[in-house]
């Protein structure tokens, strides 16, 4: 399931452009390696300039002084805090089970672990094979037990390594002239490959504790939201509204008195957004009416009676960044009967009858409120679980447990709604990586949907979701079958072509520049395949994109074509590396086409009806990329109305 949003990353942020709906994991080489090292020497493409912050630039002078040496204590106490997450790890696996603790032991190398811990110097090579099984992103690494082994397995590694390493001095250096190369850069060209390349060396500084500071007034500076939503409550509602009808038998025993008959029940669901600061709160509404014509039956009496009942039925949903969760409906009935006729063949047991009925009549009116009144909840409640489980099956499967996995989870995912709308605010950001300056521009028009993003949201995401992933010929295939039913001739896998497959780079395997001048996209690999051909050498691969809005919705125009370089290399190519890029070119320009066009955003399941939604704007730069879209009004289409018995129970 992950595999689909790897691909997805790679695939659809042409797409994502025209169609958009609604922290990285360490490469395990960055263990001790100075800044510099890590950092990507590409293409860089021009973005938002920021001031050089004069209070950075006299930290920065200042840190050079603060050197100390790494102290036996200072790894010790990672080495502390590590074997106290192993013990915690431990006795939870054995609260599964001796088999399954087994299991786990065998896959985190949990025997040459402790070894390397007892040892009195470790072995890089070793650690370095156990932390990529820490960080392998297999099913249950997302447990947190796991994860917090794996943040203190990675300190640990980080210093124990710099601890017996003669040039830490050096690389502490070398992190802050790194540092301050790239801060200078950035806020002369707003290039975020600069950024990229702070965000390396702060990350070195703060993994090796030093400067402390200074790490955080950087943090301060690039630490802000990277992914903006707004829907407003007319979308969301738009999937969930509807008109509820149904007639259903009426069987009911209440005060020793049998009621058979015919209820017809019509209503409609609603939803409101509930203001809430802390999650998405929102209320599932039932309003409806019950139409009754009910025959009673109490020994010689036979009663003929009419009934009306108003029924009110509300849920609260809640959605945060751990999941969805839910409250127990509530319902409200308030019901009027009317009798027409009692008829017995005894007068005097008649009247009498009449007597008792006039008598009981509002003592029946409440029993049988109360009686609706749960089975309208529970029938709620019920309906609801099964939806709900499925929401939180996905949301846990498919977006949150594969995140993290590897640590690629959004530092902050904050949801929030008020009366007329839901908000998203998304911060993706991983330990050596940084994210937006400031907030991102403001809007004004009042779309159903807008979405603003960050030019470092991409490539943070991808650095945890595909650093390191291979994706194949037939996953492509796949992918682009599934996101647009038409695969290019070029992308098809055929016996008669040669299979093909790129294994992504640790760094920025994705990334994005929103400028004024248009939307870039790149790709970064570090091995490609043909048959049984392969290629070490770093490729990027990029493409420019002139963005439009059109009278029926967006164009993308690629600017030239696909470009492929070999990163860092200097002099001619080899034949080989000739044919790889001409062989790479002609892939990838099937996947980034010339032109990407959109007459808007057809919605999936129960949205469907409500129409598509038609672009309003299309912003890019500065660093971000805005976009907005409101909901097309879908044609009226007669169609049978949904049961009520579906959702109600009527009294």
């Amino acid at each position: 399931m992950f595999a689909r949003i790897q691909i997805g990353i790679v695939l659809s942020i042409g797409w994502f452009v025209a169609n958009l709906p609604v922290s990285g994991a360490f490469s395990q080489d960055e263990a001790a390696a100075p800044p510099a090292a890590t950092a990507a020497a590409t293409t860089q493409e021009k973005g938002a300039s920021v001031p050089v912050d004069p209070k950075i630039a006299s930290m920065l002078e200042q840190a050079r002084s603060t050197y100390v040496p790494l102290t036996d204590e200072r790894v010790g106490e990672a080495k502390r805090q590590l074997q106290r997450d192993l013990r915690e790890l431990d006795q939870r696996l054995i609260q599964s089970g001796q088999e399954r603790r087994a299991d786990w032991h065998k896959f985190l190398m949990w025997s040459e672990l402790q070894q390397q811990i007892a040892a009195a110097k470790i072995d890089a090579s070793t650690m370095r094979t156990i932390l990529g099984r820490f960080t392998s992103g297999e099913p249950g690494m997302e447990w947190e037990p796991v994860a917090r082994a794996r943040q203190s397995l990675r300190s640990f590694l980080h210093l124990a390594l710099l601890k017996g390493d003669e040039r830490a001095r050096d690389s502490f250096e070398a992190a802050l002239t790194e540092l301050a190369k790239r801060h200078e850069a950035f806020a002369a060209s707003g290039q975020w490959d600069d950024a990229v390349a702070l965000g390396r060396a702060v990350g070195w500084l703060d993994r090796s504790r030093m400067a402390t500071d200074l790490v955080a007034a950087i943090h301060q500076k690039f630490g802000h939201s990277n992914l903006q939503i707004h829907v407003s409550r007319r979308l969301a509602a738009s999937g969930v509204e509807d008109d509820v009808e149904d007639t259903m038998p009426v069987s009911e025993n209440i005060l020793g008195t049998q009621l058979e008959g015919t209820a017809h029940t019509k209503g409609r669901i609603s939803l409101a957004l509930m203001p809430d600061s802390k999650r998405a709160s929102m209320r599932i509404l039932l309003n409806a009416k019950t139409e009754s014509n009910n025959v009673g039956y109490h020994g010689p009496v036979t009663i003929f009676s009419r009934g009306w009942t108003d029924v009110s039925v509300f849920k609260n949903i809640h959605i945060d960044s751990t999941g969805i969760a839910d409250e127990m409906a509530h319902a409200d009935c308030d019901t009027t009967t009317v009798i027409d006729d009692i008829q017995s063949q005894i007068c005097l047991i008649e009247k009498l009858a009449w007597k008792q009925a006039a008598k009981k009549k509002e003592q029946s009116e409440a029993i049988g409120n109360h009686r609706a009144e749960v089975r309208v909840a529970g029938r709620v409640d019920s309906q609801a679980a099964e939806m709900l489980e499925k929401a939180r099956d996905s949301f846990e499967k498919k977006f949150r447990a594969p995140l993290l996995r590897r640590d690629a989870f959004p530092r902050r995912l904050a949801m929030a709604t008020s009366e007329s709308a839901l908000t998203v605010d998304v911060l993706q950001l991983g330990a050596n990586q940084l994210a937006a300056t400031g907030s991102p521009p403001a809007v004004t028009s009042g779309d159903d949907l807008h979405v603003q993003l960050h030019e470092s949201f991409a490539g943070n995401l991808s650095e945890g979701a595909l650093g390191g992933t291979t994706l194949t010929d037939e996953k492509v295939e796949s992918m682009i079958q599934e996101q647009t039913g038409n695969v290019p001739e070029e992308l098809k896998v055929t016996p008669d072509k040669d299979p093909w497959s790129i294994t992504f780079a640790a760094d920025q395997p994705v990334s994005t520049q929103f400028a004024a001048e248009g939307v870039t996209i790149s790709i970064r690999g570090r091995k490609f395949t043909r048959g049984d051909q392969e290629i070490t050498d770093p490729i990027k691969v990029s493409a420019t994109y002139a963005i439009e809005k059109t009278a029926t919705g967006a164009k993308l125009t690629r600017k030239g074509d696909v470009e492929i370089d070999y990163i860092g290399h200097k002099g001619n190519l080899s034949v080989k590396q000739v044919a790889f890029k001409t062989f790479m070119r002609r892939k990838f320009e099937a996947l980034l086409k010339s032109e990407i066009v959109s007459d808007g955003i057809k919605l999936p399941g129960r949205w469907e009806h409500a129409g598509k939604l038609v672009v309003q704007q299309m912003q890019s730069g500065n660093g971000w990329l805005t976009l907005g879209w409101n909901l097309e009004k879908a044609p009226v289409v007669a169609e049978q109305p949904k049961p009520a018995s579906q959702v109600v129970a009527t009294p």
